[in-house]
C-alpha cells in the first residue's frame, strides 16, 4: 500500500511538473514556439531571443526526458514534453549571470550527455556532460511588448521567421485577416500595430503563418473551453 502511495505520488508530481513546462512555454516567442511544435528531430541545442531549445529524438522507446544543470548542482530535473512528430523538446530561460550551460539529459533515469551536442566536458568523477556557449551579445535584449497609452493599443511582436503576422480579438470578431501587424523595414523582424480600442476588456492571438499563439510577452491569459488560450488586455481609458 505505501508502495503503490509512492508511485502514485511521483507520477502526480511528474505530471504536474510536465503541465507547468507546457504552459510556460506559451509566454515564449514565436521563433521558439514553432520549433517546440515542429520540431521532426533531436538536435543540438540552439539559442533563441535569450531562451534555449532542447531536443531529444528516441532512439528507442522511452516514456521521460529531462536535463539537469550544473549551475543548479544537478539536483533539479526540468522535463521535456513530447510534440507531435514524438520528439521530446524544451524551452529553457538561463540566468543571467551564467555564460555557459553544463548539463546532462535523463532519460527513464539514466543519465547521459546529450548524443547531439559534440561539445563535452569532464566532471569530478570523470562523469561526462554536455556544454553550450551562450551568446554575450543580445542575453539581455528586451522582447518586444503589447502596450496601451490613451485608449491606443499598439501590438508588438518579435518574428524572425515569419512572412506574415496578424492579430484576431474580440474587437475584430476573431478575423484573422483585417488587422495585419508590419515591420518598420523589410529587415526588421519585430512586427507592429496601433489600433483604438473602447475602454474595457479584450481577448486575442497573434496568426503567425496560420498559426494561432497567444501573446508571448503579456502573463494575463484565458483558457477557453476548447483548451486553448488566448490573451487579456485591459484599456483603462
Amino acid at each position: 500500500m505505501i508502495r503503490r502511495t509512492l508511485i502514485l505520488t511521483v507520477s502526480i508530481l511528474f505530471v504536474a511538473a510536465m503541465t507547468q513546462a507546457a504552459f510556460s512555454q506559451t509566454f515564449e516567442s514565436i521563433d521558439m514556439h514553432l520549433k517546440l511544435q515542429t520540431q521532426e528531430r533531436g538536435q543540438a541545442p540552439e539559442y533563441i531571443q535569450g531562451q534555449v531549445f532542447f531536443s531529444y529524438s528516441e532512439r528507442q522507446p522511452v516514456r521521460r526526458v529531462g536535463v539537469a544543470f550544473q549551475h543548479e548542482d544537478f539536483r533539479r530535473v526540468h522535463p521535456f514534453m513530447r510534440n507531435e512528430y514524438n520528439t521530446f523538446v524544451l524551452n529553457y530561460t538561463p540566468p543571467e549571470d551564467v555564460e555557459r550551460l553544463v548539463y546532462r539529459l535523463v532519460i527513464d533515469g539514466l543519465w547521459r550527455p546529450d548524443p547531439e551536442n559534440p561539445q563535452r566536458v569532464n566532471l569530478q568523477g570523470d562523469v561526462s556532460a554536455s556544454v553550450l556557449e551562450l551568446p554575450a551579445t543580445d542575453k539581455k535584449q528586451q522582447p518586444a511588448k503589447t502596450d496601451t497609452q490613451q485608449g491606443k493599443v499598439t501590438f508588438r511582436l518579435a518574428a524572425e521567421q515569419a512572412d506574415k503576422v496578424t492579430v484576431a480579438g474580440s474587437f475584430n470578431q476573431w478575423d484573422p485577416f483585417m488587422h495585419p501587424l508590419r515591420p518598420s523595414s523589410p529587415q526588421d523582424t519585430h512586427y507592429s500595430l496601433s489600433l483604438d480600442l473602447p475602454r474595457g476588456t479584450h481577448y486575442y492571438y497573434f496568426v503567425v503563418d496560420g498559426r494561432r499563439m497567444p501573446d508571448p510577452h503579456n502573463p494575463n491569459m484565458l483558457r477557453t473551453r476548447e483548451g486553448s488560450y488566448v490573451s487579456v488586455l485591459r484599456v483603462e481609458s
